[in-house]
């Protein structure tokens, strides 16, 4: 699901891992407009990174969700809950193959990281620590860019695999 600066998107960070795939968003949102009856123009699972993407038709629902439901029962039987936010953390980490003695630098890593994801602009980069030179976290623009890199997480830095998590 892509969105446009004007949309109202409610995430749900939390998708329990022991749901059925099958059917999930059906279930997510009969759950929704029955706990808390709020009607959604679109919802979609992105079950492999474990978030709900929720399309509002209104600031007011938006705000009923993030600030006063916060969470609701998701089901019953499995005691799963889910939550309801505004935004989601958009920090990915890249980590090099360690068996390379050759260390890349934050720039070398946001450089190939905008070519080989096609993106406008250099993302912010950082090395975690100088313990683990291998480690770089990435800071992402939008969800759509996340959900391109869980498609395609593998790529290489100058014959060295690297892996986006």
């Amino acid at each position: 699901m892509s969105s446009a600066d004007n949309d109202i998107i409610v995430y749900v960070p939390d998708l329990p891992i022991n749901i059925p795939e099958n059917g999930f968003e059906e279930m997510l949102r009969f759950r929704i407009e029955i706990t808390v009856r709020v009607k959604m123009s679109d919802v979609k699972c992105y079950v492999n990174l474990g978030i709900a993407v929720i399309r509002l038709m209104n600031e007011d629902d938006k705000k009923n969700l993030v600030t006063t439901v916060q969470s609701i029962v998701f089901d019953t039987k499995l005691n799963s809950n889910i939550s309801f936010v505004a935004d989601i953390n958009l920090d990915c980490y890249i980590v090099l193959d360690q068996k390379v003695s050759k260390g890349h630098s934050a720039n070398e890593v946001a450089g190939r990281y905008m070519q080989v994801y096609k993106t406008l602009n250099r993302r912010t980069c950082q090395l975690i620590s100088t313990q683990f030179s291998n480690i770089f976290r990435i800071i992402l623009n939008t969800f759509d860019e996340l959900i391109q890199i869980a498609k395609a997480p593998d790529f290489k830095i100058a014959n060295i695999f690297a892996v986006v998590y």
